[in-house]
């Protein structure tokens, strides 16, 4: 079923210049939103806004680092300047820690990832709120992580800076729900990304310590639906969650995983 149309709309995305991100910024121009994608990347960034744009919906770019408070703010009032007020705000900029063990873990893994994650994620947040909370509305999508729930997927970094975002979003949600603002998350599991090499390394080296059975498995072994999700079936459930189906949904997590958080 496709996301009905919201022509009107304004949406905020980081991580826009690929994966999740990209597919997320034009899922949501697909469904009449004015987007804004904001990644470290302005080229990527760029291109991102440029398809949307070629579909025949309205979109900006902004180079913005997520660990710079400042920046991302000005970025905010940026896209709400250029675009009008944010409806929808998703953050889908993260990275990964080398699936690092915690006996591995260096202070600089440690410190990036932490940075990049979970700062990154408070300061999306910091940003976007207010306006929302004083217009009584709004819909805020963090991505997180099946690793956001269980403790395999990923390394030590990853896994606690995931399970943070977690965390924070349900704690946000909880605070400004009264107001109008919706604040969920979305908790992938294996997709294909630049990331994902890296995560089957992740699942592979699980297997190995035995965390999983039949070691060592290939992706498709430990999910039930036999296949790694697509970033289009991740943007879907954002989307439903950034509109208005979702209206009476807050502080959840959603996992789009083919079960894997099953096993």
């Amino acid at each position: 079923m496709s996301a009905p149309v919201t022509p009107g709309r304004t949406a905020l995305v980081t991580g826009a210049a690929s994966g999740i991100g990209a597919a997320t910024a034009r899922a949501l121009g697909r469904a009449g939103y004015a987007v804004a994608a904001v990644d470290l990347s302005g080229c990527g960034a760029k291109e991102t806004a440029d398809e949307i744009r070629s579909s025949g919906s309205t979109a900006a770019a902004y180079a913005v680092d997520v660990t710079d408070g400042t920046a991302v703010a000005d970025a905010v009032r940026a896209a709400e300047d250029e675009l009008g007020p944010l409806d929808v705000v998703v953050h889908a900029a993260g990275i990964f820690d080398q699936n690092q063990s915690f006996a591995e873990l260096s202070d600089a893994i440690w410190e990036v990832v932490l940075r990049v994650n979970v700062q990154g994620t408070v300061n999306v947040l910091r940003a976007s709120l207010p306006a929302m909370v004083g217009r009584r509305r709004g819909s805020v999508i963090t991505v997180a992580s099946s690793a956001g729930l269980v403790p395999r997927g990923g390394g030590a970094a990853y896994i606690a800076s995931k399970h943070a975002v977690v965390g924070l979003t349900q704690k946000v949600a909880a605070e400004v729900a009264a107001q109008g603002v919706r604040v969920n998350a979305v908790a992938p599991g294996w997709i294909p990304t630049r990331l994902f090499e890296t995560s089957a390394v992740a699942l592979r080296a699980d297997a190995r310590a035995g965390d999983i059975p039949n070691e060592p498995p290939p992706v498709g072994g430990v999910i039930p639906m036999r296949r790694p999700g697509t970033v289009d079936e991740v943007a879907d459930g954002i989307v439903f969650l950034a509109d208005d189906r979702s209206r009476y949904i807050t502080g959840t997590v959603l996992p789009i995983d083919g079960g894997y958080l099953l096993g």
